[in-house]
């Protein structure tokens, strides 16, 4: 902990602990950078929802890694910023469009 000053008085301030990387995470995330190049190159940088034509910043997992979906190019989409946050915030329309998948659906 440390004190910050403020108003005049020193008050307690409490310092995050940043979480270390655990091993499967840092594999998983190995595994996904390895991917990235060919989802790129699928993608030729574009983001691939619908028509939009924004710089793809962002991979996105068609099925949720939560849900078993893995790392394979087929389960893997470039999309930009906002398209990324629109599936996430919109499920129910991201399942109908097919970007998002069940585990229990046939790939």
């Amino acid at each position: 902990m440390f004190f910050g000053v403020g108003d005049g008085e020193a008050t307690e301030v409490k310092r995050s602990r940043i979480k270390p990387v655990s091993d499967k995470r840092r594999a998983y995330l190995e595994e996904l950078d390895s991917m990235r190049p060919a989802v790129k190159e699928r993608s030729g940088g574009w983001c691939e929802f619908g028509h939009c034509r924004a710089e793809a910043t962002e991979v996105h997992h068609i099925r949720r890694r939560s849900q078993g979906g893995g790392n394979e190019l087929s389960n893997l989409i470039d999309l930009c910023n906002g398209h990324h946050k629109f599936i996430h915030a919109h499920p129910s329309e991201a399942f109908e469009m097919g970007l998002l998948r069940h585990n229990w659906e046939v790939d």
